[in-house]
């Protein structure tokens, strides 16, 4: 939502973008494949993704299908971008009930 802000009350306050950062991390995590490391995971997973999300689905699918050892839960919040701040009603029950499961 390019209306977004974040609230003043905002823990660590709002993020600050900077395009040279921004350009060097996806330069960095474009080379960067932990899909090995992930399939050695057999926990259970909580993996959330806001459907707006500028990293995109497919990016969260490509880690939920490399948790092949993994109970995954896989949550997809609708008008939701990157940052929880964006859907607190709909992050933190998940994270709640995530937390209770005793698997």
């Amino acid at each position: 939502d390019p209306k977004f802000t974040f609230p003043e009350d905002a823990r660590g306050g709002p993020p600050q973008f900077d395009q040279s950062v921004r350009d060097l991390t996806f330069q960095n995590l474009a080379q960067l494949d932990l899909r090995l490391e992930l399939a050695a995971l057999q926990q259970h997973v909580l993996l959330m993704i806001g459907r707006d999300d500028p990293f995109g689905l497919e990016m969260a699918e490509a880690v939920r299908d490399a948790l092949t050892h993994a109970t995954v839960e896989y949550v997809v919040i609708d008008q939701c971008g990157h940052f929880w701040h964006e859907c607190p009603d709909q992050f933190f029950p998940r994270i709640h009930n995530f937390l209770k499961d005793p698997r």
